[in-house]
């Protein structure tokens, strides 16, 4: 009689272990969105990190209305656009400087680093390949808001700087872009030297670092970063973070160093539903959405250019030249993706068509209002509270790849930006010559560099689901 019983037993305790697994595996899916200052790792080929939008942080640290935070947006886009456009004229001053065309980001990836461990909001600059925060003792620095902690290598019991005369020297080599090598072999710091086109240099010591998540789990124990110790002039446009993470392909980008340069994904967050999004390392993804990038051009400019056929609205092709998504080789033309672009901008003739044909495909019970600050198509949405259900009032619009043939839907809520003065603009704007992919237009959508097969690839999701 108490054979079965046992045997009842040994079954029930399966089942709770069994459960139990199951909870636990999931528990690293979960405990990632509890916060935005949790790290969690989801598997031993891949980590998942918290990414949410820098305005979240700006909103609750200086108590900014709604439309004074889309007017600082909107500046920070502009001056996103001008550095993106503009071409540098200016030589590096010394031996270990390098000039970087553009700098900033509108994304802020949390990471603890040195032991003890640090917090430090970082930036996401995919058209940066050098990976540098701030550190105390400064010799001229900017100034953190609270509670932004800064960083000095002499608490840290695991930093090491990296040393040009001994065992690091190939870490410093006057043949790599970043950085240009010692500013005398008599020193043992390796120098570093990013100037901005904006005016803004951030100049210190190489070091290295270790890399934890929230849990102590090391991600890396070698992280080499610019400790940036002289950081000053142009605009700080990213003040309100700790430094900047570079994200194009690079001996020094943050993918390379933390080896996952195959492949890496970010999940944009929604700006209406808090913020909050991941980025995903050595993840892949299964999407019937999928761009190819152009690696000659990427190499070649520095940004991350993919083949583009076009855009579609309520089911046909809007008759865009194709020329407008074709390059000149000389970095004019063509179609790129920059997370730290916010507003889609197109060509201005291309733009021209794509206005034209929006307008005759919205609603006409629609109010068209005047535009604002660089977006000039506007409207008057009281009253229509389902104005985000997908075609609801505005037509329907899809962007079109070379390398599958299933488009990527653009929803009315990536399309329309809220101002927070009781006026909705189209979120796509005239730019220069080249089509660049924002932010905006990209938001609950996971986007995957798979570098290994030059391919990007989109899935649009909610970001508070698991991988």
């Amino acid at each position: 009689m108490q054979r079965p019983a046992a045997n009842s037993f040994t079954i029930i305790s399966m089942f709770v272990s069994f459960v139990s697994l199951i909870f636990s595996t999931s528990i690293s899916f979960t405990t990632a969105f509890d916060s935005p200052y949790k790290l969690s790792k989801i598997s031993t080929n891949g980590v998942v990190l918290p990414l949410h939008l820098r305005e979240n942080s700006m909103k609750s640290r200086f108590n900014i209305d709604d439309h004074s935070l889309v007017l600082a947006r909107l500046a920070r886009d502009k001056a996103r656009l001008q550095q993106l456009t503009s071409s540098s004229s200016s030589s590096p001053s010394s031996a270990y400087s390098t000039i970087v065309k553009v700098f900033s980001g509108e994304y802020v990836v949390l990471m603890n680093v040195g032991d003890p461990p640090l917090q430090l909001d970082l930036l996401i600059d995919t058209t940066s390949s050098f990976t540098w925060w701030q550190c105390q003792p400064c010799e001229i620095c900017y100034k953190q808001p609270l509670p932004l902690p800064n960083y000095d290598p002499r608490n840290s019991s695991t930093f090491r700087q990296v040393d040009c005369r001994a065992q690091y020297s190939s870490e410093c080599d006057h043949t790599q872009p970043q950085p240009e090598g010692c500013y005398s072999r008599s020193d043992m710091r390796c120098r570093y030297r990013n100037t901005y086109e904006s005016g803004f240099i951030t100049e210190g010591t190489m070091g290295t670092e270790i890399l934890a998540d929230f849990y102590h789990q090391n991600i890396t124990n070698s992280l080499t970063f610019g400790c940036g110790t002289k950081n000053v002039g142009g605009t700080h446009e990213f003040a309100d973070a700790s430094g900047i993470l570079g994200f194009f392909p690079g001996r020094y980008s943050f993918p390379n160093l933390v080896h996952c340069n195959s492949s890496f994904s970010f999940c944009f967050p929604g700006y209406y539903d808090g913020g909050k999004g991941q980025l995903y390392l050595n993840i892949t993804t299964t999407t019937r959405v999928v761009a190819r990038l152009l690696l000659g051009y990427m190499k070649s400019f520095g940004l991350y250019y993919l083949a583009f056929n076009g855009i579609e609205m309520d089911g046909f092709t809007i008759p865009i030249p194709p020329e407008f998504w074709q390059t000149d080789g000389k970095g004019n033309g063509g179609v790129i993706i920059d997370m730290a672009t916010i507003i889609t901008k197109l060509p201005e003739k291309a733009y021209a068509i794509f206005k034209d044909y929006f307008l005759k495909s919205t609603d006409k019970s629609v109010p068209v209002l005047p535009g604002e600050e660089g977006l000039d198509t506007c409207f008057n949405l009281t009253g229509l509270s389902d104005w985000k259900m997908q075609g609801h009032y505005f037509p329907e619009v899809k962007l079109v790849f070379q390398s599958r043939p299933d488009p990527l839907d653009i929803s009315n809520e990536q399309m329309i930006m809220d101002m927070g003065n009781g006026k909705h603009c189209l979120a796509v704007a005239p730019g220069g010559p080249t089509t660049i992919l924002g932010s905006w237009i990209l938001q609950r959508t996971l986007v995957e560099f798979d570098l290994s097969n030059a391919l990007l690839k989109f899935d649009p999701r909610s970001c508070d689901l698991p991988f």
